[in-house]
């Protein structure tokens, strides 16, 4: 059986390689410290200085889009100094339509989301209004739109999100899908008062 150590350093390879490959601008890269190697699912993500950070900005959809890179990227905004994650969370934030959608760059906006800054998720749902049934039924964007709903902080963003579906022409074809359903679901879990009873007599 292959070492705990040898995978470690096989899984760093890995992602050296994906990294420097998919993104050429992109190769000043620092290790981050090996603190759990124990940990089956966590390959050694890299992060990148800051040179390269502000490249990752004007390159943010190519990264997030990126089998490997999306989790680069997250490793990335978790170390950043604070103006470095600002322009990162923005980039991602007036992106998000379009990395909604796509498989690996759903997972970078919600990672943004649960962040929990409200300006970064108004950010998110601005840029996804106007969108919302049609994102409620595609696989990967369902989970942006319920990552929404389950947001506070941001009550009257989320107004806005939760009467654009229930006011949608969409709406029937909404609960019928396999995943706008769930959607729907999730705005009468969140919504209460008058916004829970205009959700119920659509």
């Amino acid at each position: 059986m292959e070492s705990r150590a040898k995978m470690w350093a096989r899984a760093q390879t890995r992602v050296d390689h994906c990294v420097e490959t998919a993104f050429p601008p992109i190769r000043t890269l620092i290790p981050l410290p090996s603190t759990s190697p124990s940990h089956p699912y966590s390959p050694p993500i890299l992060t990148l200085i800051t040179h390269p950070l502000d490249l990752q900005v004007d390159h943010c959809v190519e990264i997030a889009s990126h089998r490997h890179g999306c989790c680069v990227l997250q490793r990335c905004i978790d170390f950043a100094s604070t103006p470095q994650k600002r322009s990162l969370i923005q980039a991602v934030a007036s992106h998000s339509l379009a990395l909604s959608q796509d498989s690996f760059g759903n997972y970078v906006v919600q990672y943004i989301l649960e962040l929990g800054q409200s300006e970064a998720s108004s950010g998110v749902i601005r840029a996804l209004t106007g969108h919302f049934a049609e994102l409620a039924m595609q696989k990967f964007s369902s989970n942006v739109v319920e990552k929404c709903l389950s947001l506070s902080g941001v009550d009257s963003d989320k107004e806005v999100l939760i009467k654009e579906l229930v006011n949608s022409p969409l709406l029937n074809k909404l609960l019928q899908d396999a995943y706008g359903n769930y959607v729907i679901q999730s705005v009468l879990n969140v919504t209460s008062g008058a916004l829970h009873a205009e959700a119920v007599n659509w």
